[in-house]
């Protein structure tokens, strides 16, 4: 009997579903919710695969345009048996084109891995999207196992990063604060609201969202860093983290993530995923406390319009010769769809800060006061105010402006040497430039239309 596929339309039985199957975090009804609140162009459906009224698979479609084609992506998509994986995207490729006109289908299927279930994908048509390093089979992924008591995470640590954590609070004026949608005054913190207001209504009490501030002498709060966990029960993910340069100095983004996975055991969470493990940027609690990395499927892609393979070669070809942004691109403001659990998305300020008083920091939902002292200037500690953990690591760097050593301090790099007595190409209005672009140009349209010709 074949699959036949509906749309759930009632928030209480889908998140209800997500925690009974073991579904991943990342489908809980917030989670969409959140995604149509950062954008306006994303779309939400959420649908159920079933055989004979039994599930075999569910997932939430998020439906957003991208160079002029509409795409369909479902991240964490749910189908418990890998036999049915195929059987499920083939329903949800007739369920796109009827209900959503889509060109391409995107999946992210959360289901065991195996070289016949990737053979499989790849018969069936589908591509891989993730870069894989070389030597590896394919995405790896990286889960901290979570024990009874903080003793127990605390011995997985090395002594120095369990220092940096002890000592990380404790400077004077910081203080960690526990954030729901209930909580006011979130803007005297140094935190920009509007969007961290409306996702956590959003996604409700499946979460635990922790700020580190730090009290100035002027008797304002300013943020310096924020952590969102969100979960279904036994699961959880680092949904969305950001962290000044100071607190990075200090060692409050580590002691601010063990809080976190200490108040994740409380709440009976077992296993929290934390990324991917070739990320640079992941914290070395993370990377000490995490099992290790497991292989993923990752994410896949099936166009379902022939014109999207042109159109999206096309495109890219544009953007390749003559620059500029892609059509559909965000608009200033508004978060990319992010394939990772930790995202660092902009969020809208309520209001511009004074340039005068205040400047944004590297990571964008964050507004800190400027100047900031230094890790010498600190006050002396201050225990009555701590939490937990400062950190004596210092923040990489900004490398200098300007030519590398050996390059040239031109303006353009494409030029080449003029041969003695020879014509300088680069005083004729880009002859070679040219020449190059249309050998590009011609290469490009080739593979365009080879790849139009095989879909």
């Amino acid at each position: 009997m074949g699959l036949s596929v509906r749309s759930c339309g009632n928030r209480n039985t889908w998140d209800a579903t997500v925690r009974v199957t073991g579904g991943e975090p990342q489908l809980l009804w917030g989670i969409g919710e959140a995604e149509a609140a950062s954008d306006d162009r994303v779309g939400v459906d959420r649908v159920v695969v079933q055989r004979a009224g039994r599930t075999v698979g569910y997932g939430q479609l998020l439906v957003f345009p991208e160079d002029k084609h509409t795409v369909v992506e479902a991240r964490a998509l749910h189908v418990k048996r890998p036999g049915e994986l195929c059987d499920v995207l083939e329903a949800l490729q007739r369920h796109v084109r009827e209900h959503h006109g889509g060109a391409v289908l995107r999946v992210s299927p959360d289901t065991a891995v195996s070289p016949e279930l990737v053979r499989e994908l790849e018969a069936a048509g589908y591509s891989r999207r993730d870069k894989i390093r070389r030597g590896q089979a394919g995405p790896r992924q990286l889960s901290v196992r979570l024990g009874e008591t903080q003793g127990e995470l605390s011995r997985r640590l090395s002594e120095e990063t369990l220092e940096r954590c002890r000592t990380g609070l404790r400077v004077g004026g910081i203080t960690v604060r526990r954030v729901s949608a209930t909580t006011e005054g979130l803007v005297h913190m140094g935190l920009r609201t509007t969007r961290i207001a409306a996702l956590l209504d959003a996604v409700g009490e499946n979460s635990v969202f922790l700020v580190a501030t730090e009290h100035l002498e002027d008797g304002q709060d300013a943020a310096l860093g924020y952590l969102w966990f969100v979960h279904t029960g036994e699961a959880a993910m680092l949904y969305r983290h950001g962290f000044t340069d100071r607190a990075r100095q200090l060692g409050v983004d580590d002691a601010l993530l063990l809080t976190g996975l200490v108040q994740l055991q409380e709440r009976r969470v077992h296993k929290v995923a934390v990324g991917n493990p070739d990320d640079d940027e992941l914290l070395p609690v993370l990377r000490e406390l995490a099992d290790d990395p497991r292989q993923v499927l990752g994410t896949w892609e099936f166009p379902l319009l022939g014109a999207y393979q042109l159109a999206g070669r096309a495109a890219r070809t544009r953007r390749k010769l003559f620059g500029g942004r892609r059509q559909g691109a965000e608009p200033d403001g508004v978060p990319v769809l992010a394939e990772q659990p930790a995202r660092q998305d902009r969020l809208t300020a309520p209001s511009a800060p004074r340039e005068s008083a205040e400047t944004v920091d590297a990571d964008p939902d964050l507004v800190r006061r400027a100047p900031m002292p230094g890790p010498e200037q600190t006050r002396p500690p201050d225990r009555s105010r701590s939490a937990l953990p400062a950190v004596g690591r210092q923040a990489p760097e900004n490398p200098p402006e300007g030519p590398a050593p050996g390059e040239p301090t031109g303006s353009g790099g494409d030029h080449e040497p003029v041969a003695p007595g020879g014509t300088d190409d680069r005083r004729r209005p880009g002859a070679d430039r040219l020449r190059r672009l249309a050998r590009r140009a011609v290469a490009e349209g080739g593979a365009a239309i080879r790849d139009a010709a095989r879909w």
